[in-house]
């Protein structure tokens, strides 16, 4: 069991690192959903969101209910001062992204996913969001890797030494049949063997919503389904599988692509000279070190009582530690 002031220690050294929804403000009374024409305000699920303490997360054995070690208005406004207090250590450090450096950051991210903005603009995020977030991400990366040179050679060898990182990987489309019981897969067998359409006939029977399989790449399927996919041919389909709980399941490969070799392009170098250079500069520079330092001379003020408790206690804690570390 992990104590409270561990986990307290575990708050300030969990530095966001993902472009995440930041910034968002009172809603005064906006609507931000209606169930049967009754209102569920902005105000509402703001102060709902920040006193949750649970949290559906995805295991293997699928969606899990996980209790949260802070509640979520403290883990989020400790993310925010982190931030902060990281994007002023580049300042003083001299490697702050200017406003070029941040525009030239989201063209490099376009260039890698071309929907990158279209995409977070769909989870709620404004441009001034994404530019926001950009820049911590850029403050980050540049305090880290300051002095950092990796020349083309190093680039070079690490894509020689890593070819799987560029090539496209093997691929097996595949369509599928679920069913329940022995009546369905004996309907599903005449209609095959009768010489219909498999994906008709699945549309017909499966309890699967779609009749192609979602995962078409061959790395992510687990040894039976590889097993599958390597003995059946392309435009036949498979025996039948027993899977959990009395399920059934039948595939037809509908195509296989072998895996193939990328061309390097521009963008991938960046990413090996980034990946590179942060490996080298974490050695160097400890950023989880230099924030908690500027965390124990920081001028943080919490406007909210309840989460201000929260944040002296942790003030109180990095204090005494610090008292206890001068003494030995």
């Amino acid at each position: 069991m992990i104590r409270k002031s561990n986990q307290l220690k575990l708050a300030i050294l969990t530095v966001a690192t993902s472009l995440a929804l930041v910034g968002c403000g009172r809603g005064s009374g906006e609507v931000h959903a209606t169930v049967n024409g009754i209102p569920i305000t902005k105000d509402e699920y703001i102060t709902f969101l920040e006193r949750k303490m649970t949290l559906m997360v995805q295991t293997q054995g699928g969606p899990a209910q996980a209790t949260v070690a802070q509640p979520l208005d403290f883990q989020a406004t400790n993310d925010l001062v982190n931030q902060k207090i990281l994007v002023q250590l580049a300042e003083k450090d001299g490697v702050a992204p200017t406003k070029g450096d941040i525009e030239r950051e989201i063209q490099h991210q376009t260039t890698r996913f071309p929907a990158f903005v279209k995409e977070l603009q769909n989870q709620g995020l404004s441009l001034d969001d994404i530019r926001n977030q950009v820049k911590v991400d850029l403050s980050r990366y540049r305090y880290v890797t300051k002095g950092v040179k990796i020349s083309d050679k190093q680039i070079d060898a690490f894509i020689k030494a890593n070819p799987k990182q560029f090539e496209n990987p093997k691929t097996v489309q595949m369509a599928w049949v679920v069913v329940k019981d022995k009546a369905a897969m004996a309907a599903v067998d005449s209609d095959l063997q009768s010489g219909q359409n498999f994906e008709a006939v699945a549309k017909r029977y499966s309890v699967e919503k779609s009749a192609l399989y979602p995962v078409a790449r061959y790395d992510n399927f687990s040894p039976k389904l590889k097993a599958i996919a390597d003995k059946t041919e392309v435009g036949k389909y498979s025996g039948w599988l027993n899977d959990a709980g009395g399920i059934m399941v039948r595939f037809f490969v509908v195509e296989k692509k072998p895996a193939t070799k990328m061309k390097v392009e521009g963008w991938m170098r960046e990413e090996v000279l980034r990946q590179l250079a942060t490996q080298k500069g974490t050695v160097a520079r400890d950023l989880n070190k230099a924030l908690i330092a500027a965390r124990k001379t920081a001028k943080i003020n919490i406007t909210k009582e309840a989460l201000k408790k929260r944040f002296d206690e942790l003030d109180k804690q990095l204090k005494e530690e610090e008292k206890t570390s001068t003494k030995r």
